[in-house]
């Protein structure tokens, strides 16, 4: 339990279907121990959000940052959370992913999270300066190139708010 990379090992069994419940029954098991209780709850939280369950996800989440409110990526997962549920909390959402910035401002997915929250409050100049500055990091690193698509498609939207359909079009190509 002290080891967070050990903690993180069993996330990634508790996504795979024959291991899933064991390894969700065990970060249980170790979180009533007492054991990494920030950690615990920011995994449970982010494997209850990639099942769908959202509320309780949150919840998880919502403990991890109380209890920890220098874990950015926690807090990066309860924005992203709160700005995609129904009904949105995207004053919240924005505010958790600032702060989260700010602990990490090197992190592409937590500036890219703040981009789309402010998408969805439709601040497209602010969002287009976020999302700028994470493009050419998603077009080199191969493990982010996936969210190329999202990305283009939020581009898109921002440029069209702006006012500059030419580069709303470009970016709807890509």
């Amino acid at each position: 339990p002290s080891n967070p990379q050990s903690l993180m090992m069993l996330m990634d069994l508790a996504r795979d279907p024959e291991t899933g419940a064991s390894a969700v029954e065990r970060l249980q098991e170790l979180l009533a121990a007492g054991e990494s209780p920030w950690l615990i709850h920011m995994i449970l939280g982010t494997h209850l959000l990639e099942v769908g369950e959202t509320e309780k996800g949150a919840e998880h989440l919502e403990q991890a940052v109380k209890l920890n409110p220098q874990a950015a990526v926690a807090m990066n997962n309860l924005a992203w959370t709160l700005a995609t549920r129904e009904p949105p909390d995207l004053e919240r959402a924005e505010a958790l992913a600032t702060r989260a910035l700010g602990l990490v401002p090197g992190n592409p997915q937590v500036r890219e999270t703040r981009g789309q929250i402010l998408v969805k409050r439709k601040r497209w100049k602010e969002a287009l300066t976020d999302l700028e500055a994470v493009l050419p990091i998603y077009s080199r690193e191969k493990a982010l190139r996936k969210q190329l698509p999202k990305l283009h498609e939020s581009l898109a939207e921002v440029y069209e708010g702006l006012g500059n359909s030419e580069m709303a079009k470009r970016h709807r190509q890509l």
